[in-house]
């Protein structure tokens, strides 16, 4: 198990909108500024932006779950002989 590093306790942990179940403290200062610059581009903020990559992934999780259960049923067991 990995150990947790101890934060002073006037450290608040950084979440996206309130959403406790996305803990935004493991971005580096890198990868927001490239969100930041997307985000602008689109029009929207990075909240927005994070939360559309979130949703985008569960789609697409979900999408090749279904997927793979569909293909399971279309395989062809032939008796072996």
């Amino acid at each position: 198990m990995t150990p947790t590093m101890k934060t002073s306790p006037n450290v608040v942990k950084f979440l996206l909108d309130g959403d406790s179940r996305i803990p935004l403290d493991a971005i580096d200062q890198k990868r927001m500024r490239q969100l930041r610059r997307h985000a602008d581009t689109l029009g929207k903020t990075v909240p927005d932006l994070i939360h559309d990559i979130v949703e985008q992934g569960l789609a697409r999780a979900f999408a090749e779950m279904k997927a793979q259960k569909e293909l399971r049923n279309k395989i062809v067991k032939f008796p072996a002989s």
